[in-house]
């Protein structure tokens, strides 16, 4: 039976083992319900290993029958760049086509043009993105919708209360981007944005005296990222003294368009004695994407990010993602 590549692993099953994955994800997920190990050399797997392949079963887009295989091409952006690039249909026959955004912008468009190559009545068409099924209009008499507004720009908020010696004491936020164990790009206050990576942007400093809180805001758009983006971590750190003295910090993911639709929010109300603290990370499986609340300590701050980069590395030997 042929299998495409995403439905395997991406990497190694665990550390311990020495060869590439020849299991795919599902054949692999009802092994492990019976054993916790690499059903290939036997090398045990630990609970969190087991429970990141039970998040990229579960996220797999390719079970859900999704049609468009290529989002890259189905951003959110309402700009020029991402109204225009080829994406793909795939029907549940392995048949597909191929079509342009500039000349098919909106769900209805798309079904017609697909009726017709098809030879198919398109109101009885479905179509399915990442297991969402596309609807010419939301309610009666609305606007049709267009392709790109099915797209997310995901916003992570790492916040803070400000401290009894007040705003000047404050925390930076920093985004950490790598490739396997290579690390790729630095998102803080003083790096906000790369044109070359557009797809991760910084707010800087954002302080509400009003509500004597602080903010900084890193807004991703994970259908831009490139195939070497696989792996990122968001911390907050200070610079003056210990995450101690700042009471209610933590983040919060929401959609940036929606800010209601709040996706994962998780407070830290202990830091101890410690410079810094791993507030999330995100990993990469194949054409999705999974959230996980790492809350470790770390040493280091923006002055000097070698010990959180120490730490993250430890994060990895240690399978604490």
């Amino acid at each position: 039976m042929n299998k495409l590549s995403k439905e395997f692993p991406m990497d190694k099953i665990t550390e311990g083992c020495n060869h590439i994955a020849t299991w795919c994800l599902k054949c692999l997920i009802t092994h492990l319900q019976i054993k916790a190990n690499c059903p290939e050399c036997l090398a045990n797997l630990n609970i969190e290993e087991i429970n990141k392949f039970k998040i990229a079963w579960q996220n797999a887009s390719f079970k859900n029958g999704s049609l468009f295989q290529n989002s890259d091409n189905i951003c959110s952006l309402n700009d020029e760049k991402a109204q225009k690039g080829e994406f793909f249909v795939f029907l549940f026959n392995g048949e597909y086509f191929v079509f342009k955004l500039e000349d098919i912008q909106t769900v209805k468009a798309l079904k017609t043009e697909l009726a017709r190559k098809i030879d198919a009545d398109s109101s009885r068409l479905k179509l399915l993105y990442k297991g969402i099924e596309l609807k010419v209009c939301h309610q009666v008499n609305q606007e049709e919708n267009t392709l790109t507004a099915y797209g997310i720009r995901a916003a992570f908020d790492l916040y803070w209360k400000y401290p009894l010696t007040g705003r000047d004491n404050y925390l930076d936020g920093t985004c950490f981007v790598y490739n396997g164990n290579d690390l790729l790009k630095i998102y803080d206050n003083k790096n906000k944005f790369d044109p070359v990576y557009p797809c991760i942007k910084h707010s800087g400093y954002i302080m509400d005296d009003v509500n004597s809180q602080g903010h900084q805001i890193i807004t991703i758009n994970a259908s831009e990222f490139p195939e070497t983006f696989n792996k990122i971590y968001f911390t907050l750190s200070s610079q003056y003294s210990n995450i101690s003295s700042f009471s209610d910090l933590g983040f919060r993911v929401y959609n940036e368009e929606r800010p209601e639709e709040l996706l994962c929010r998780q407070n830290i109300k202990n830091g101890a004695k410690s410079q810094a603290v791993i507030m999330c990370s995100m990993q990469r499986f194949h054409d999705s994407w999974a959230i996980y609340e790492t809350r470790r300590l770390s040493k280091g701050n923006a002055k000097d990010y070698n010990p959180i980069m120490e730490s993250i590395k430890n994060l990895r030997i240690n399978y604490y993602e």
